[in-house]
């Protein structure tokens, strides 16, 4: 302002009527260069929308003048009425020196009875109009009006009402999917509920220690965002955090090893999910020796390489009725569960390589591989063994298996 003998003066309105109990810290970062002790900046809260004096010292927290450094001025004041906090700059009628400039940087209200800080930023001034850049959000509104006017006997002013949002709420993590991607790298993919001041980032860690607003957060805007670079066999903790500061409870992820290659880009913790994974035509890879509980049913035409590992079975590895599951490798697959076939085959089993079908149990009511329908077809290639301690390959009642042997060994 280089009009001599002019105060430039813009107000917000602040209803604290509903809040009675609310005390609201306001806080200005400004700077200032004009004339020493004749220019002068300042910031007043009364109740009244006239337009204090400049040298009015009632309510007044900033009166600044010369040349300052970009510094923070704070005042409290207590919640059930309306305030108007003004701001001015009052120019008198003679020197000009300096810049002529006051500068308020940023706006920052707090309060923990309206849940968290609301800032105002990147302030503008252009065509007689002040606006601030707002960093608002949801919950419960205030309200504040922003009044400019050039001068100070100027009646004519622009009036803007901007509502403000307090977000009381933190995220809500709402599912984490964990996806295998080689036999020691992950990622998880993160579904998020965040309907208040959005999302602002995430926090990972291996370490069961919560973090807090000041925390290295990675950057997510959006509700549903993938975390890569991760391990097998490790459990992770997740956070996330929104745009007013609120962090979401834990999350704990655990990712296991991967155990089973599909196709050769695709890793499993368990075979059920590799079958899942797989298509008509698929390899499944066993990648190390494990012992799997889940259950096994091929309803797809699968090759099934187990390599040299030892895959233990818990539950039986079921064929369904017209397919084929080929099983190679020199690795062995066996079972020391009571009353548990090793595999059971209801299309088509081959075997072939150096595989070995085992079944541990002593129990004489299990067999490495039960033959259950009409339909049941084993094919045995090369050297292959079949191990049991009262049955090798069992027909069942209803079957009337086909067998094509090439080249094999087959023990009891």
């Amino acid at each position: 302002n280089t009009n001599k003998n002019t105060v430039a003066n813009s107000y917000f309105e602040l209803d604290l009527t509903d809040y009675p109990d609310a005390e609201l810290e306001i806080t200005i970062n400004a700077m200032i260069s004009s004339e020493t002790n004749y220019d002068y900046g300042y910031a007043t809260i009364t109740t009244s929308t006239i337009a204090p004096a400049y040298d009015s010292s009632t309510g007044q927290f900033i009166k600044v003048s010369g040349t300052t450094k970009t510094a923070d001025y704070t005042t409290t004041i207590t919640g059930g009425q309306k305030y108007y906090l003004h701001i001015g700059y009052r120019k008198d009628s003679s020197n000009s020196n300096n810049q002529d400039t006051f500068i308020i940087n940023s706006i920052t209200l707090k309060s923990d009875a309206l849940g968290k800080t609301i800032n105002f930023y990147n302030y503008t001034k252009q065509d007689n109009k002040v606006s601030f850049t707002l960093q608002d959000n949801i919950e419960e509104e205030i309200y504040i009006r922003a009044v400019y006017n050039s001068e100070e006997n100027d009646t004519s002013r622009h009036t803007e009402k901007q509502s403000i949002k307090i977000d009381k709420i933190a995220p809500v993590i709402e599912s984490t999917e964990s996806v295998i991607t080689s036999k020691t790298d992950a990622k998880v993919n993160v579904k998020v509920v965040e309907d208040g001041s959005g999302l602002k980032g995430y926090y990972i860690s291996t370490e069961d220690v919560a973090p807090t607003e000041q925390s290295t957060w990675t950057e997510a805007i959006l509700k549903e965002f993938t975390i890569e670079d991760l391990s097998t066999e490790t459990t992770y903790y997740l956070w996330t955090i929104d745009n007013v500061g609120n962090i979401s409870k834990q999350q704990e992820i655990v990712i296991g090893a991967a155990n089973y290659l599909v196709d050769g880009t695709i890793s499993t913790e368990t075979l059920a999910e590799a079958i899942t994974a797989s298509s008509d035509g698929s390899t499944i890879q066993l990648l190390n020796d494990y012992t799997d509980t889940s259950t096994a049913t091929f309803s797809k035409n699968i090759t099934f390489d187990i390599q040299s590992y030892t895959l233990t079975r818990e539950t039986t590895i079921t064929i369904n009725s017209s397919k084929t599951l080929e099983i190679t490798g020199t690795g062995k697959i066996t079972s020391e569960t009571s009353n548990v076939y090793t595999i059971t085959n209801n299309g088509t089993l081959t075997l072939s390589n150096n595989i070995t079908i085992e079944n541990a149990s002593t129990s004489p009511n299990n067999a490495p591989i039960y033959n259950n329908t009409t339909n049941s077809i084993i094919n045995i290639k090369d050297n292959v063994k079949v191990i049991g301690y009262y049955r090798g390959i069992y027909n069942g009642r209803n079957s009337k298996c086909k067998w094509r042997i090439y080249r094999s060994n087959i023990s009891r």
